[in-house]
């Protein structure tokens, strides 16, 4: 009579615990009551260097054959890297800054003060999937929480509309940058004249033609400069224009005929008493 062995059989399964697909199956037969020559390392680190993460081995030491089927798990994760933008080696986009510019202009687009920056800051981070390559976002988060308002400065000679210039809050990290250019308008017959004032980061301006130099990040006021007011003056189908002076009211124009009449006096007088000679000889 010829005895068979009893064949027993082990299958280990490799799970991807992230997804809960089955990796892999290894089945292995023997005869019952022997050894399980078997060992489950090389595949391990076959999917570590893929980026898996053990979570737990399942497979023992040992295991013999039965005559019953025998299971064994070993199940992983999907390994993960998340980035900060202070551990960003890869130099993804993790700080967003929004910001708004405040100049200072006149009409012709001089600038008369230094401009003011203002600026908001939003981070975020990514998560790397070692496995899939695969690169996941956070939402931005505010770091700093809002803008503060800016109060318009006055400036001598000059007429502004926009006064206070309000503090922003309500900003997300996919609005444009914003610019706010104050406007400023001469007075007639004012002098204009800068305030003094400190930036970091000056910037050189011209009112009426005179400059403001910064010297060592220090903005000088320009010296107090007449704006002449303008007036025109009909002389028959002619149009004159005058400056009127500063303190007196009076025209540039007025003083050339004042000049004209009491030239034309000093002739006449002169005339008149070369007459008077001659008749008396």
């Amino acid at each position: 009579m010829i005895y068979t062995p009893i064949q027993g059989s082990v299958v280990i399964t490799y799970i991807d615990d992230t997804t809960g697909k089955i990796l892999h199956n290894v089945i292995v037969n023997g005869n019952d009551g022997t050894l399980v020559n078997y060992d489950p390392q090389p595949l391990i680190k076959q999917y570590e260097k893929a980026g898996y993460q053990l979570v737990h081995d399942g497979y023992p030491t040992n295991v013999m054959f039965s005559n019953q089927q025998q299971h064994f798990e070993i199940h992983f994760d999907e390994g993960m890297i998340t980035y900060t933008p202070s551990n960003n080696p890869r130099h993804l986009d993790l700080t967003h800054t929004f910001t708004r510019t405040v100049n200072y202009v006149d009409h012709n687009g001089q600038y008369l003060l230094p401009s003011i920056v203002q600026t908001l800051t939003f981070t975020r981070t990514a998560t790397l999937n070692q496995v899939t390559g695969q690169l996941t976002y956070s939402a931005w988060y505010l770091v700093t929480n809002n803008l503060p308002m800016i109060t318009v400065p006055d400036i001598v000679g000059y007429t502004h509309q926009l006064k206070v210039i309000a503090a922003l809050a309500a900003v997300t990290a996919n609005e444009p940058d914003q610019v706010v250019n104050v406007l400023y308008t001469p007075l007639p017959g004012k002098p204009a004249t800068l305030p003094l004032t400190t930036d970091l980061q000056p910037v050189t301006a011209t009112i009426n033609g005179i400059p403001v130099v910064p010297v060592n990040n220090v903005v000088k006021p320009v010296q107090s400069c007449y704006v002449p007011e303008q007036v025109t003056t009909p002389h028959g189908n002619l149009h004159t224009t005058s400056t009127r002076l500063p303190q007196t009211g009076d025209h540039h124009e007025d003083d050339l005929w004042l000049g004209l009449a009491l030239l034309g006096a000093s002739i006449s007088l002169m005339l008149g008493l070369a007459i008077d000679h001659k008749r008396s000889k």
